[in-house]
């Protein structure tokens, strides 16, 4: 019998989504996590979100890009170059796909802001509730 090696084994599924802690999260909740480990899951998520913000902003300057150079090629058009509307129109084709490639692979890779956005709130409001527990003397 041979296996298929493309189907993921539901062990590999599982052993996968038990090592994202990030999913872990948000089934249990913060406070089934250590504060040390809260605190290194709250740094983790201000470097997604960082991380997150640069590629989008990357991602949004290329649409913004194609926008400008398909602009461009329909005045050409207008005043009748058709030779240079033809190439920046294919320029304004090229950053549209780039862009629209970004952006689906950046989504499928790390998720939405909001999800790291989320994250952070949940540990911060954990580690507030911790901090608010601790005896003052």
């Amino acid at each position: 019998m041979t296996r298929n090696i493309f189907k993921p084994n539901l062990f590999d599924r599982l052993e996968k989504d038990g090592n994202d802690d990030f999913s872990l999260l948000d089934e249990f909740g913060p406070s089934q996590f250590g504060t040390d480990h809260l605190l290194e899951l709250r740094e983790q998520a201000k470097q997604q979100l960082a991380y997150f913000g640069k590629k989008l902003r990357l991602s949004m300057i290329v649409g913004g890009l194609s926008a400008g150079w398909i602009f461009l090629g329909l005045m050409f058009f207008y005043f009748g170059k058709p030779l240079f509307a033809l190439s920046t129109l294919g320029i304004g084709a090229v950053c549209l796909t780039i862009f629209m490639a970004m952006t689906v692979l950046l989504y499928k890779n790390y998720g939405t802001k909001g999800k790291w956005e989320h994250a952070q709130r949940q540990i911060e409001s954990e580690l507030r509730h911790r901090a608010s527990q601790i005896p003052k003397y």
